[in-house]
């Protein structure tokens, strides 16, 4: 920050200190029941935001949650849980590998075109 800034910066702060130093010398009373409303409000404000964000998280988090346990659970319920099992179902279903014929190839020839890239005039081919 500059020197200016913070000079700004300091002296807003002053002459806030010095208007709250006056408002409780003239009307303690008056202040603190304005700091009090100000502070009842910005509780209730922070309650409320807490409940709708905490019940939007859960609700949102949990259900797709407790769909895919659901979900796994009835998939689980029909198969056989041996350890074994799994490696039976690997032997009997081999995969076949799709071998790709080079006759299928078909050969394209390529062709250079030559051009001026980073050569003199004086370097000419035919």
């Amino acid at each position: 920050m500059s020197k200016k800034a913070i000079g700004f910066t300091v002296s807003i702060m002053v002459l806030a200190g010095i208007g709250l130093f006056s408002m409780f010398y003239n009307d303690l009373l008056g202040t603190l029941k304005t700091a009090g409303i100000i502070l009842v409000v910005a509780g209730i404000i922070y309650l409320v935001y807490r409940q709708v964000s905490k019940s939007i998280s859960t609700n949102s988090l949990d259900s797709g949650y407790k769909k895919a346990l659901q979900q796994q659970k009835r998939k689980q319920k029909g198969k056989n849980h041996s350890p074994f099992a799994l490696k039976e179902q690997v032997k009997t279903k081999p995969k076949q590998v799709n071998k790709i014929k080079t006759t299928q190839r078909k050969s394209h020839p390529f062709q250079v075109i030559e051009g001026k890239k980073n050569k003199n005039e004086h370097t000419k081919t035919s």
